[in-house]
């Protein structure tokens, strides 16, 4: 295959991922300027998936459903993702978040880059609180599951009021 049909393909598959507007260039970056650079768009997948990982867990825990290899590999997959964001913070390089990854669509606050340690402490402590959920699915009750999940939360919820821009205005 040669290198630039390879590049499309690839490009394609990363679109499909991270629902980027697909670039068929195979060049990395944007469909056009106004699509957010593609580690932004992959980045906001991956919170997603943060979101749906845990309203399926709380769907899992709440007494209703009987599913207990799905809570496990929805734990594992949320374990997953914090330590992908994990991946070199604590050396204080942010591979989601590198340096002036922004763009109109992203509410990544510029907070991120200008207090680099303690947002690094927020995204440890998210990846220990999903791990700790990860651990707890694997053989802890129920109810240790949803203490878990409340930490992810809360985790999620101190980050978010310090390092996340306000959601813009629905008439905006």
């Amino acid at each position: 295959m040669h290198g630039s049909a390879k590049g499309r393909i690839v490009a394609a598959v990363v679109a499909i991922l991270v629902g980027s507007p697909l670039n068929l260039s195979g060049q990395a970056g944007p469909a056009d300027e106004t699509d957010p650079p593609l580690i932004v768009s992959y980045r906001q997948a991956l919170m997603r998936a943060n979101q749906q990982r845990l309203g399926a867990l709380r769907a899992l825990t709440s007494g209703e459903i009987d599913l207990p290899e799905h809570r496990r590999l929805h734990s594992a997959a949320l374990a997953d993702n914090g330590r992908m964001m994990m991946t070199r913070a604590a050396a204080g390089i942010h591979d989601v978040f590198p340096a002036g990854s922004t763009h109109a669509t992203s509410r990544a606050s510029d907070e991120i880059w200008q207090r680099s340690g303690d947002f690094t402490e927020r995204v440890r402590d998210f990846a220990l609180a999903a791990s700790a959920v990860n651990e707890a699915a694997q053989g802890g009750s129920t109810e240790q599951i949803r203490e878990a999940i409340a930490e992810v939360g809360r985790t999620c919820n101190g980050c978010h009021q310090e390092f996340r821009l306000p959601a813009p205005d629905a008439g905006s």
